[in-house]
């Protein structure tokens, strides 16, 4: 009995929350700038806003009346919700909840410039969407592709080039759904003239690096900060800080990435993305998987790996010759030398003094910290730390 009276306290909370009492086609207006209409099902369809900027449809509505009819749950927007809205909306979200946008919903609101739909979004009407030429960004949640009505996202805008809204649009899609957006759908269309991408992700390796290549920008994730390497004088090999958490990452740059230790990142691809690249940097990339490229004239190539001599670049084949890597990974590229070094200590260069020129180079070739070769044995020269073959020696 307790079970059965639990069980009937959850259904009478459950539907509390949307306890309006106004009948099918009756008018809710709402003191947050809202007009919708009851549904047979007892849900509301907006049909009016009152309000610009940034525009949120929300999930539930109450009515404004005195006395009020009591607050009902948001499953669609209707017909020609917009038409006299003055075009001043400019970033639109349609809440979780809603799933539908009825037939010119939002015809001609050509200042919206971003646009997020819900997971539970299954149907857009005719003509939704159509000469909202503002349109750069649309980000849907929903990994079931949602069904399009005519010329959602067409334009007929005399003096435009082409005859799709938003030319340089990304649409954002859930991890592992942009196959069912590109093909069979009627968004696949879209493919055509969109990018349509999913997030990112990057896992830090186990002592807090890795590496990340990407045709695409992307801003940097908190809690990560990004390294070139150059090669400065004397073949000297350093880890420079480019980029910080926040920052835009400049298109088809190789980086080496520090973060939390096995933590995955994820962030979004950014196709427009501005950022210049670092000068210098000798990390290239492949952004899918595959054998990487040989550079122009004489170069050796490594991977970042832990290895028997701890993490660091190593060749990733014989002679340090070119090798298959996975996707969006970097690589180092670095011009051969007589003594080319088989080994980078990741350690090492990121307090730039490694010369690469001494791993493999005869034995007892001793070098200042700040990368000047001495001639003296070791043992006559003063206290200190030394590079001695390639590896920190300290002089006691």
């Amino acid at each position: 009995m307790k079970k059965l009276l639990l069980f009937g306290m959850m259904l009478m909370g459950e539907f509390s929350a949307w306890a309006g009492t106004a009948p099918a086609g009756s008018d809710i207006f709402t003191k947050d700038g809202y007009k919708a209409i009851v549904l047979d099902d007892g849900t509301v369809a907006i049909t009016w806003n009152y309000n610009s900027g940034d525009v949120t449809i929300p999930s539930e509505v109450t009515d404004n009346a005195e006395p009020s009819t009591g607050t009902y749950q948001v499953s669609a927007v209707g017909n020609g919700y917009t038409v006299d809205n003055e075009n001043k909306i400019t970033n639109l979200t349609i809440s979780e909840g809603i799933k539908s946008v009825g037939t010119s919903a939002f015809y001609g609101q050509s200042n919206i410039a971003s646009l997020n739909l819900p997971s539970t979004l299954t149907e857009i009407g005719d003509y939704a969407f159509q000469n909202c030429t503002g349109l750069a960004s649309i980000h849907s949640a929903a990994t079931s592709v949602p069904s399009l009505g005519a010329d959602v996202f067409k334009t007929d805008v005399i003096g435009k080039d082409w005859d799709y809204i938003g030319k340089y649009c990304v649409l954002y899609v859930p991890q592992g759904a942009a196959s069912g957006y590109k093909e069979g759908t009627p968004w696949s269309y879209w493919n055509a003239f969109w990018y349509i991408l999913e997030p990112a992700t990057v896992t830090i390796g186990e002592d807090g690096y890795a590496t990340y290549f990407n045709w695409y920008g992307y801003q940097l994730p908190v809690g990560v900060t990004a390294y070139s390497v150059t090669q400065g004088a004397e073949g000297k090999v350093t880890l420079q800080q480019v980029y910080s958490e926040g920052v835009e990452v400049a298109k088809s740059t190789g980086l080496v990435l520090k973060g939390a230790p096995n933590e995955t990142y994820i962030f979004e691809l950014q196709p427009f993305a501005t950022a210049e690249a670092p000068a210098g940097n000798l990390l290239k990339g492949l952004h899918n998987a595959g054998t990487i490229t040989a550079e122009e004239g004489n170069y050796n190539y490594y991977k970042l790996a832990k290895g028997d001599k701890g993490l660091g670049f190593y060749w990733g084949a014989t002679e340090g010759g070119v090798f298959d890597l996975a996707a969006n990974k970097a690589y180092l590229a670095l011009p051969q030398t007589a003594n080319s070094a088989r080994y980078i200590s990741l350690s090492e260069i990121s307090t730039g003094i490694l010369n690469v020129k001494t791993s493999n180079a005869k034995a007892n070739e001793i070098y200042t910290i700040s990368g000047m070769k001495v001639v003296k044995s070791l043992s006559s020269l003063p206290k200190g730390i030394y590079i001695v073959n390639g590896k920190k020696v300290v002089r006691k």
